[in-house]
C-alpha cells in the first residue's frame, strides 16, 4: 500500500496564507522543538547578508568565520593608515596656555615681596610666603577656605616650566578637604641649577558645590637668587666698562602702566631693592639716575655679577632706558 501523504495542519495553512505576501519566510514544521530550531539555522545562513568582521590580529574575516583574502595588498603608508585618529597628549592644564584671569594681580606683587596673597576671591585665597640662600629657595603655600562649607576633593599640579635649569621638589600634599575658615600648606624646594626664562606654574582644583579650577603663575623668577652687592664708583664703571654690550647687556625703555602714577624716587629705589638689587647712591654723575649691583647664584653655572642702570624721565613718565649687564 502506498504511503499516505503528511497531513497539514488548518492552522499552519492559514499562516502560510496570510505571510504569503511578506518578506518572513520562517515556516514551522510539526516535529518538536528540534525540528524548529534546524529550520531556523538553515534559514540564518541562507539570508544571503555578507558581512564582513576583523579579528583581533586585524585580519579580515569572511562570514564563515574563515580568513577572507584581499583582493590588493594596501599600499597606505603608516601615517596615512593612522589619519584620522587623534593622537595628541593630554593638555597640561597647569601650563601659561591656562592661566585664569586675573593671575598677574598677586604674581606682580610678591615680584619684589617675600611673602602676600597670590590670589583671592569670594571663597577661596592662595597666600605665599618664600625665602631663598644663595642658589636654593623654599616657597610655602597657603590656601584658605573663606566659604561657610568644606572644600572637597583639592588637588593641585605643579608644572616646571624650566626643566634642567630650575629644579622643583614638593615636600607634601595638601589636604584633600578643607573646613570652613581653615587652610591647609603645601611647601615647594627650589634649586636654580642655571639661569632660566619661565616662572613655574600651578593647577588647583577643587568642589565648592561644583568643580572649580584655577591655574596661577608662582612668583620663582631669577632675581630671586640674587643676593645685592656693594660697589665703589671706581670698580663699578669699571666692571660696565669690562662687560661692554653685545650678548651680555640687555636695554629697555617702558613707561608706568598704572594711570595716575607717577614715576617716584622713593619708590623706584623700593622696587629695584624688591628685586634684589644693591641701589648705589653717588655712584652715577646724574643724581636722577639709579645704578645697582647684585650676585646670581646658580648651582651648575657658579655666581654672575650683575651691574644696572636706570635712566628715569619724571616729566613724561618714561624710563628713557634700563641697562642690565
Amino acid at each position: 500500500m502506498p504511503p499516505f501523504p503528511e497531513r497539514a495542519s488548518a492552522l499552519l495553512s492559514r499562516l502560510h496564507q496570510k505571510h504569503a505576501g511578506t518578506s518572513d519566510k520562517r515556516t514551522w514544521v510539526i516535529g518538536g522543538k528540534d525540528a524548529n530550531v534546524e529550520k531556523e539555522f538553515n534559514l540564518t545562513l541562507n539570508t544571503g547578508l555578507k558581512r564582513t568582521f576583523t579579528n583581533g590580529t586585524g585580519t579580515p574575516t569572511g562570514s564563515n568565520g574563515g580568513l577572507a583574502s584581499p583582493s590588493k595588498p594596501s599600499s597606505l603608508t603608516p601615517t596615512q593608515e593612522l589619519a584620522g585618529l587623534d593622537l595628541n597628549p593630554a593638555l597640561n592644564l597647569a601650563a601659561t596656555t591656562h592661566l585664569s584671569p586675573d593671575w598677574e594681580v598677586g604674581y606682580n606683587r610678591l615680584l619684589i615681596r617675600p611673602e602676600g596673597v597670590l590670589y583671592e576671591d569670594t571663597q577661596f585665597q592662595v597666600g605665599v610666603r618664600s625665602e631663598y640662600r644663595a642658589h636654593m629657595g623654599c616657597v610655602i603655600l597657603y590656601y584658605l577656605n573663606k566659604s561657610t562649607v568644606p572644600i572637597g576633593s583639592f588637588t593641585t599640579t605643579v608644572n616646571n616650566n624650566s626643566p634642567g635649569h630650575l629644579i622643583l621638589n614638593c615636600q607634601n600634599i595638601p589636604d584633600t578637604t578643607i573646613q570652613p575658615d581653615c587652610q591647609s600648606q603645601q611647601t615647594i624646594m627650589l634649586e636654580a641649577h642655571n639661569a632660566f626664562a619661565e616662572a613655574p606654574t600651578i593647577r588647583i582644583s577643587y568642589l565648592a558645590g561644583a568643580l572649580q579650577a584655577l591655574t596661577l603663575k608662582l612668583p620663582v623668577v631669577l632675581a630671586k637668587f640674587m643676593e645685592p652687592a656693594n660697589l665703589s664708583a671706581d670698580d663699578f664703571f669699571k666692571r660696565w666698562k669690562q662687560i661692554g654690550g653685545g650678548p651680555r647687556e640687555a636695554q629697555k625703555v617702558f613707561g608706568i602702566r598704572i594711570r595716575g602714577h607717577r614715576i617716584e624716587p622713593t619708590r623706584t629705589r623700593r622696587v629695584i631693592e624688591g628685586f634684589k638689587w644693591g641701589v648705589l647712591d653717588g655712584v652715577d654723575p646724574n643724581s636722577k639716575n639709579f645704578v645697582a649691583a647684585s650676585v646670581l647664584h646658580t648651582l651648575n653655572g657658579g655666581k654672575f655679577g650683575c651691574l644696572l642702570r636706570l635712566e628715569p624721565n619724571t616729566e613724561t613718565g618714561v624710563c628713557d632706558a634700563m641697562s642690565v649687564q
